[in-house]
């Protein structure tokens, strides 16, 4: 029996839709990614093909923090991760001045530090800095959207974990190789396998901290970004009026 004499049940129907659903949405965006252009697409590029399309833009930048980070090289992948990472969201609608509060309270808590807020020309810029790290946050009103945006910079961190953890080596080689009394090749062999291990301990040390401080920077993305959704104010809608 061909398909155009099969009856389908109404289980079959339901499934054939909705694999036809899945086939036409896959045609549509292996159509729109061959439009993209060699050197790629930003963030914000992405969201305003998906809004065209449909797709919820703030969904396209969740879905973009689950894409593994681009390692920058072989230095990158020395040292255990990107000492620099920037986050970026927009949420539809604009924040009202009366919601900046909110804002930097759900950033403060996210962050665990006070940190020092600054406003600019509409937009707000929250700061964290220590030592070791910084973590800035950008807050950009627009008519229709609001625009976040979490910059890390761990540049100084890292050279304190290859810093701090060399001079223990450092100090503590000679005086092995003169205990074990090796000669210089032995004692030249001995300190090329440890300098392996070092390296090896410093990367691990920077990439557990890296992750630690990309988990902490995606939470004060989203908390900001829902504090924003809660509090925005539509183009429909006048500020103080309920969102139907």
């Amino acid at each position: 029996m061909s398909a155009d004499e099969r009856r389908f049940s109404r289980e079959e129907f339901a499934l054939v839709l909705r694999r036809a659903a899945e086939l036409q949405q896959a045609e549509e965006r292996e159509d729109i990614a061959a439009e993209v252009a060699p050197e790629g697409m930003t963030l914000a590029e992405m969201q305003a093909v998906a809004r065209d399309v449909g797709v919820d833009p703030a969904r396209v930048a969740d879905a973009a923090l689950l894409l593994p980070t681009r390692h920058e090289g072989a230095l990158t992948r020395y040292i255990g991760g990107p000492s620099r990472y920037r986050l970026e969201r927009s949420v539809p609608g604009a924040l009202p001045a009366r919601a900046t509060g909110k804002v930097l309270e759900a950033i403060r808590r996210a962050a665990d530090d006070t940190g020092a807020a600054h406003e600019i020309h509409g937009a707000i810029e929250w700061r964290h800095s220590n030592d070791s790290a910084r973590l800035n946050v950008h807050i950009t009103p627009h008519e229709d959207r609001t625009n976040i945006v979490v910059a890390a910079d761990r540049s100084a961190e890292v050279f304190l974990v290859f810093f701090l953890t060399f001079l223990p080596f450092l100090l503590s080689t000679p005086i092995l190789i003169a205990a074990l009394g090796l000669g210089s090749a032995g004692g030249f062999g001995l300190f090329a396998g440890l300098v392996v291990v070092w390296q090896l301990c410093a990367s691990a040390l920077v990439r557990r901290s890296g992750v630690l401080g990309r988990a902490r920077a995606e939470l004060v993305l989203a908390r900001a970004a829902e504090v924003i959704s809660r509090e925005r104010v539509t183009p429909e809608l006048e500020p103080g009026a309920p969102e139907p």
